[in-house]
């Protein structure tokens, strides 16, 4: 008699799937199932919905717009101050600062980022796999079960975590780029079927050697082969309908918009056929006030635990302060500043603080012209 092997119930552990990445076929079904398991009472996990976010970036559109939200922040520029002195940074706490930065950046889109640093605080050390986090209650998923990474005795220390308080942007994007993928798929089968329509051969032969003969010159189609067919036989094309795709086409333009909306706020330099300057000044603009705000967001981040741990160690960041340099727009001032210069006399020191413009004095334009030619009559009759 066999034994009869005991069934375990499966651990934390064995319930949690190893992480590999998985690029097959999405659909909305796997969108559903990854956000059910984000809401789950007991044991929420993000790995799904993580893994469908690395998914849907492999879309050329998106990545696109991720990068023109990442890179004007990133190229936006900032200060370190301790109260209304500047902070020198040397190039390994600048670098340390980026770096965290983008992962303050990378949390908008995903939801969250969690990272650790070395013990001198002089560089990230490892930045986590998001799949293992239950950013909510906040959980590090283990083989042994899970813990709290909350209480561990570094957080904030060196194990930092910047939390956006939601599961990202992305969760949104994820149905506009599995229906833009879909749509896409649709149109590439509908282009080989009008391309090549199928081919058919009629006949009521049953001999088995014939119809695989007539199958191989079906296959053969389009090589420039001949055949020879039985007189009550025939070969041809079947009709396809006289359509282009534009079904498919407006389904990728509908998605293509909504994940500029979501990325950017606005579709900006794409619309080729309503576009307008007013159109995309006033779409930039919109752009420009939710870089604003990830910036505010940033600055909230690093300034609340980041910055102040990095100061415990690093004696010049003590107390220190990021904040984000708004560029003022000076051109209007500037045009009224001429316009009061021809009448009033203007403070140099204050140009030269304002603009930048280094004013030595006023311009000498020799004799004026009356003096110049009263002299010069004068002297000839003399």
């Amino acid at each position: 008699m066999a034994k009869k092997v005991k069934e375990e119930t499966p651990s934390i552990a064995n319930r949690i799937a190893i992480y590999r990445e998985s690029f097959t076929r999405k659909d909305i079904a796997d969108w559903t199932q990854a956000i059910n398991k984000t809401l789950r009472p007991q044991d929420p996990m993000w790995d799904k919905l993580q893994e469908l976010y690395n998914n849907i970036t492999l879309d050329a559109h998106l990545l696109s717009q991720m990068q023109i939200r990442r890179n004007k922040i990133l190229s936006a520029p900032y200060e370190l101050k301790n109260g209304d002195k500047e902070i020198e940074l040397t190039p390994e706490q600048r670098h340390l600062i980026n770096k965290a930065i983008e992962l303050c950046v990378d949390s908008i889109f995903y939801g969250y980022s969690i990272f650790s640093i070395n013990p001198t605080l002089s560089d990230i050390e490892q930045v986590f796999q998001r799949h293992y986090f239950d950013p909510r209650n906040g959980f590090y998923y283990r083989e042994i079960g899970k813990e709290s990474f909350r209480d561990h005795p570094w957080y904030n220390k060196t194990l930092f975590e910047f939390n956006h308080g939601d599961d990202g942007i992305l969760k949104q994007a994820v149905p506009h780029v599995l229906f833009k993928r879909f749509a896409q798929a649709c149109w590439s089968e509908l282009c080989e079927i009008y391309g090549m329509p199928p081919r058919y051969i009629k006949t009521n032969t049953q001999d088995p050697e014939l119809v695989a003969k007539y199958q191989q010159a079906l296959a053969n189609i389009g090589s420039g082969a001949s055949y020879v067919l039985d007189l009550d036989d025939d070969m041809g094309f079947a009709s396809t309908n006289a359509t282009n795709g534009e079904v498919y086409e407006n389904l990728i333009h509908l998605c293509t918009n909504e994940l500029s909306l979501l990325i950017c706020g606005a579709v900006i330099g794409q619309d080729t056929v309503n576009g307008s300057n007013a159109k995309e000044s006033a779409s930039q603009e919109i752009t420009d006030n939710i870089i604003e705000r990830d910036k505010k967001y940033i600055a909230d981040t690093l300034n609340a635990h980041f910055l102040p741990a990095l100061g415990l160690v690093h004696s010049n960041l003590s107390n220190a302060v990021l904040s984000y340099v708004t560029p003022s727009d000076n051109s209007e001032l500037f045009a009224q500043t001429l316009q009061l210069a021809t009448h009033y006399d203007i403070d140099t020191e204050w140009i030269k603080d304002t603009f930048g413009i280094p004013v030595l004095g006023a311009k000498s334009f020799g004799q004026p012209i009356e003096e110049k030619n009263k002299a010069s009559v004068k002297d000839f009759f003399v």
